[in-house]
């Protein structure tokens, strides 16, 4: 596994940890500096990601496409215990590729997504998603979840099966 996502399991478990531990305590105060901690940490880490190992949880697709004939696929897979998804490969027919949201279409990467397995290991770079700022962003609709079960989005620029 390479150090850089060694490095941000450790911290996000870690954060996790101090975040139950002033939960169970029932010190909000505690709870909110953890939380405020770990935003700065997301803000000081670079998102760009190479090589890293996950497991695939999940490969969907919509029922329809959004645009022509595109046909957008959602992998979603486990890293160190939470989740990284990603909306942003998709695959046309046309001769030209069709921008799918801020996405551009990549029928290699779509290619070696259909491929892939529920429960298989992969090993995948790209960018984590991230605020205007460059601070990574933390998908959850709570503090609580966004804490103790936290997802994150990327943009895969390669998947390896």
């Amino acid at each position: 596994m390479p150090p850089d996502q060694v490095a941000f399991i450790n911290q996000i478990n870690n954060y996790a940890s101090q975040y139950r531990a002033a939960e169970s305590s029932k010190n909000d105060i505690l709870m909110n500096r953890v939380f405020n901690d770990r935003k700065k940490y997301l803000c000081s880490i670079i998102p760009e990601v190479s090589n890293w190992i996950g497991e695939v949880k999940s490969v969907q697709t919509s029922l329809g496409s959004f645009v022509h004939d595109v046909k957008p696929v959602y992998v979603r897979s486990s890293v160190g215990g939470f989740g990284f998804s990603s909306d942003n490969v998709a695959y046309t027919e046309k001769e030209k590729a069709l921008p799918l949201s801020e996405a551009e279409v990549n029928p290699e990467l779509y290619k070696t997504i259909t491929r892939l397995k529920n429960g298989e290991h992969i090993r995948f770079s790209g960018v984590l998603g991230h605020h205007d700022d460059g601070c990574v962003m933390e998908l959850s609709l709570t503090q609580h979840g966004g804490m103790t079960d936290p997802a994150f989005n990327i943009k895969h620029t390669e998947v390896k099966d």
